[in-house]
């Protein structure tokens, strides 16, 4: 942990030595006009130096990128992914835009490529807030129920899905024997399991609650069960806390109709 302190403070460093001496060179070409100058007729004019600029600005975008998309990789938290691969937003929509400002110097088109991503990060957050589990990552129970819904309507014979009820084995006694904290890191790792077979299935899934979790997929799987306690073995072996032994168990049902409700399906998943 204090490797990783270490890296991320050197990184701020860089980052705003880099800062400081674009401030001072832009400040310094009022009076040697090495960013920009004003020309006889008292026009605004780039000066070649003005690369300097892009070229330090695109250095802290990209490299604050980089550094939170490889972040994303080695954590295995849903909620950390999803919060670390925002800043791409922030070298992908100002890099269109200086170079479009590099085709038309006169026209202001970097401040828009900056606002944009700061605005398009700001809904992210909010329809975080909204529709995602705080502990988890995962989507909550609100989002989960809107998309069974819609699936739910397209729902027939031919086009029919699965919903899958998952819940932590004897989850209280790991609360009351191991405390809180415990219980949480083993709802995350459960979550962290379920994300990742829900990801290569291209399913859904949702924290429904306490310790249940729903998977909603294309087609059935019978060793379903199986598979995410290997996954969560694997993740608990990985896990440097003292978690205790966690099992999880499944239940299922089909839907291959328009006419029953979302309640129902999780009725009948939890019971079978």
């Amino acid at each position: 942990r204090d490797i990783k302190v270490r890296k991320i403070n050197a990184l701020k460093g860089i980052h705003y030595s880099v800062a400081a001496v674009d401030c001072i060179l832009i400040i310094g070409s009022v009076f040697n006009d090495f960013y920009f100058y004003i020309d006889e007729n008292d026009i605004y004019q780039l000066s070649p130096g003005y690369n300097v600029h892009l070229i330090l600005v695109f250095f802290q975008l990209f490299g604050s990128g980089v550094f939170s998309f490889a972040q994303s990789f080695k954590n295995t938290q849903v909620k950390m992914k999803k919060e670390y691969r925002l800043p791409l937003l922030f070298i992908i929509l100002p890099a269109a835009a200086a170079v479009l400002e590099g085709m038309l110097p006169l026209s202001p088109i970097v401040p828009l490529g900056t606002f944009l991503p700061i605005h398009l990060a700001f809904l992210e957050i909010q329809n975080s807030e909204i529709y995602s589990d705080a502990l988890t990552g995962l989507n909550n129970r609100r989002s989960m129920e809107l998309f069974l819904q819609d699936m739910i309507h397209n729902s027939s014979e031919d086009n029919f899905f699965c919903v899958y009820m998952i819940d932590v084995n004897d989850f209280k006694l790991v609360n009351d024997k191991f405390g809180h904290l415990a219980g949480d890191r083993a709802l995350q790792l459960v979550a962290e399991a379920i994300h990742k077979i829900s990801d290569s299935n291209r399913g859904f899934c949702a924290r429904y609650g306490g310790d249940e979790f729903v998977l909603i997929m294309s087609k059935p799987d019978e060793d379903l069960q199986k598979t995410v306690q290997d996954e969560v073995n694997i993740l608990r072996n990985a896990c440097a806390d003292l978690l205790p032994q966690i099992s999880i168990s499944a239940g299922f049902t089909i839907c291959n109709s328009s006419s029953v409700t979302a309640a129902q399906l999780i009725a009948q998943a939890d019971i079978s």
